[in-house]
């Protein structure tokens, strides 16, 4: 009989891989999606699904725990959505990231605050918000991919 201590690292373990399966399938997506959008902004994209990558990479070798950063995952997350047209709810974001769905919501709740990313009621399922960014979210994410020396 397993302990909860097992359980519950069993649990986390399934989480981390349905995680990293949705965003790496974000990733994917974003390597095979034709060009829709300006040189610019399509370097843009493919650097944002290069962190993804990276991000995927380092939790493949090193401990989880070294890299609870729900908040930047779900920038990027939505960044990568939001280039490829493609709305993102907020139960789908929760589930990207590696944290429990309390912080997750209270993530979202901060991003919107600081009007990184905004909320709106889905118009097809009134029981759904879609998560998006902002201008100000998206011109931050842009010059932070900008500033990041080609590879």
């Amino acid at each position: 009989m397993q302990t909860p201590s097992e359980n519950r690292i069993r649990d986390i373990v399934a989480r981390l891989r349905a995680a990293t399966s949705d965003l790496g399938q974000l990733a994917e997506a974003i390597d095979t999606a034709p060009p829709i959008m300006p040189a610019g902004r399509q370097r843009f994209a493919e650097k944002a699904a290069l962190l993804l990558r990276h991000r995927q990479l380092r939790k493949r070798f090193l401990p989880v725990d070294l890299f609870q950063e729900p908040g930047w995952d779900m920038l990027i997350a939505v960044y990568i959505a939001d280039r490829k047209g493609q709305p993102v709810n907020v139960k789908t974001l929760v589930a990207m990231v590696d944290a429990p769905a309390t912080t997750a919501q209270r993530w979202i709740d901060h991003l919107d605050k600081l009007g990184l990313v905004s909320r709106a009621t889905d118009p097809m399922d009134r029981r759904r918000i879609e998560v998006s960014l902002t201008g100000a979210g998206q011109a931050a994410m842009e010059s932070y991919l900008d500033a990041i020396p080609e590879i």
